[in-house]
């Protein structure tokens, strides 16, 4: 009986510890079961899949309605996330495609509470005579051959007035296979069972005891040739898909970390703003002053990507550019909250 006691005891123990480090590294989603087994990469969350056109590498499902990162994640029938919109541009309607990776995706926030979401509400909440429409072809971890592929692919097809392509300085990094390799499907991880404290030791420690699930996109980082050409090649590929559409790009760094500031100089912003064909609107500064710590903008201890309150503050700097840069309808009005 003294050693059942003892068991109990140290598993109550380990219990305590492992909840307790669930909800600093997650926050109180991590108690709801759904939330928690959410927590886990792209890559083996059972969003994607691999892309009919092998350019596109792979793409988000269509019609899901599951958690992922602690929130409601839903895409149209189109497999974006985002509302339903007709591939026809509507009548009265100057139509923005937005292109990225897990910032542009909002990973961990709401859809109504990404950038260019919040864009889209400011735009059209005078109701205008020309409603301004932002769809959204984000998806995590997408680099410049998959951003380019699916601009190509499937975005034009809306028939945009102008392509926001953002970055942040991951984006530029991932390597361009090309010619495109297949995209294999991982399995499903279930990150509900796994043992976070642990885990977090051995990531801070930097043991390498415990694996971390699917590894991911190959990246150039190290090999800086590589990395200008894969550049060049991204500038010279969207400046011929701006001419032969007659559809502004603008490039927009996405950023609120000081020390992110030079990675995202080294993530491509001195060639890619070079071009004069091209918009370059960096936000960094706008956010980095805004007040607001880091730790305020992120969406918990464990993940920096941008929380609510980080991507309005993005969306304002935003929009104050695109007004600058004349890149909105002569006419259009904005309302923020």
């Amino acid at each position: 009986m003294h050693i059942l006691k003892s068991l109990l005891f140290i598993l109550a123990v380990i219990l305590v510890v492992e909840l307790s480090f669930r909800i600093y590294l997650y926050g109180p989603g991590a108690l709801h079961p759904g939330k928690m087994d959410s927590f886990t990469q792209v890559h083996d969350s059972g969003l994607v899949r691999a892309a009919g056109n092998p350019a596109v590498h792979y793409e988000l499902r269509q019609d899901l309605d599951v958690w992922y990162k602690g929130v409601k994640f839903r895409t149209n029938s189109a497999g974006l996330r985002d509302s339903e919109y007709s591939l026809e541009k509507p009548a009265n309607t100057f139509r923005i495609v937005v292109l990225g990776s897990s910032w542009t995706m909002g990973s961990g926030v709401d859809l109504d509470e990404i950038w260019h979401s919040k864009l889209e509400q400011w735009l059209n909440a005078d109701n205008a005579a020309k409603r301004v429409e932002l769809i959204n072809f984000g998806v995590d971890q997408y680099g410049f051959g998959e951003i380019i592929a699916t601009l190509e692919d499937k975005a034009l097809a809306y028939e945009p007035d102008l392509i926001l392509i953002a970055l942040t300085y991951f984006t530029p990094t991932v390597l361009w296979q090309d010619p495109p390799v297949p995209y294999v499907e991982a399995d499903r991880r279930h990150p509900l069972f796994d043992l976070h404290s642990a885990r977090f030791i051995d990531f801070r420690l930097q043991l390498g005891l415990m694996g971390t699930g699917h590894p991911g996109r190959n990246r150039v980082e190290g090999d800086e040739e590589l990395f200008k050409s894969q550049l060049h090649k991204a500038g010279d590929r969207l400046q011929t898909i701006s001419t032969d559409n007659h559809i502004p790009i603008a490039f927009v760094k996405l950023a609120y970390q000081p020390s992110w500031v030079q990675k995202g100089k080294s993530g491509g912003a001195e060639i890619l703003s070079s071009n004069p064909v091209f918009r370059y609107i960096d936000v960094t500064d706008r956010v980095k002053d805004s007040g607001y710590s880091p730790g305020k903008l992120s969406v918990s201890v464990w993940d920096s990507h941008p929380n609510a309150l980080g991507h309005k503050l993005m969306a304002k700097a935003i929009l104050e550019e695109l007004f600058a840069n004349d890149l909105l309808p002569e006419g259009t009005a904005a309302k923020l909250p």
